[in-house]
């Protein structure tokens, strides 16, 4: 799939943070892309300095995209802010990106469908206070609440006896293929994998 034509994409991951929902949106979307792995200080639990000559922040996940043709790239950091990117340009035709605008409203104000409004509010809820959103169906902003959960898993007072649909909710997200693939790549790469806040 990859050719000359396409962007170069690549993830700069880091263990033990939100960097995973990206390589997961990437596995979903079949979006060709590489990986740089880098690890925490294993006592300070920080993200290394390395991290800083890819983006000013020096956090993870930092996604940069190198057009065709350019030796330049677009550097992209925060988790809704890349998945937004990622989505605008590989996921139009998934079932990731509800339906924007309802049938001859494209374009005008109010004409939003109630599945898109509630996709851009769960969208960036995720990385505020969390609320679950119960659905089966997978979209992008499941993806983006996932970390939380997943590696809050079994802590924080969270486990199947007391919280029965959060942790069938969770146990869901971690058996869908796209994130079942991300995992595996990392352990491919880097040896191991472990969610954890």
């Amino acid at each position: 799939m990859a050719s000359a034509e396409q962007p170069k994409v690549k993830l700069y991951w880091l263990e033990k943070s939100r960097s995973q929902r990206i390589l997961w949106l990437l596995e979903e979307l079949n979006v060709p892309y590489e990986v740089e792995v880098f690890h925490r200080d294993p006592v300070t639990s920080l993200a290394p300095p390395e991290l800083k000559k890819v983006h000013a922040l020096g956090k993870s996940p930092v996604l940069s995209v190198t057009p065709s043709g350019s030796s330049e790239a677009v550097v992209i950091a925060e988790s809704a802010n890349i998945i937004e990117y990622v989505l605008e340009h590989w996921g139009k035709e998934t079932t990731l990106l509800p339906q924007r605008y309802k049938e001859g409203q494209e374009g005008k104000v109010g004409g939003e469908t109630e599945e898109w409004l509630r996709y851009r509010y769960f969208m960036h809820y995720a990385e505020g206070s969390l609320m679950i959103l119960m659905v089966l169906k997978i979209i992008a902003n499941n993806i983006l609440m996932s970390f939380p959960l997943i590696a809050g898993k079994g802590r924080a007072g969270m486990s199947e006896e007391k919280h029965p649909n959060l942790w069938a909710y969770t146990t869901r997200l971690e058996k869908e293929t796209g994130y079942e693939k991300a995992v595996q790549k990392i352990i491919e790469i880097d040896g191991k994998f472990e969610a954890s806040i």
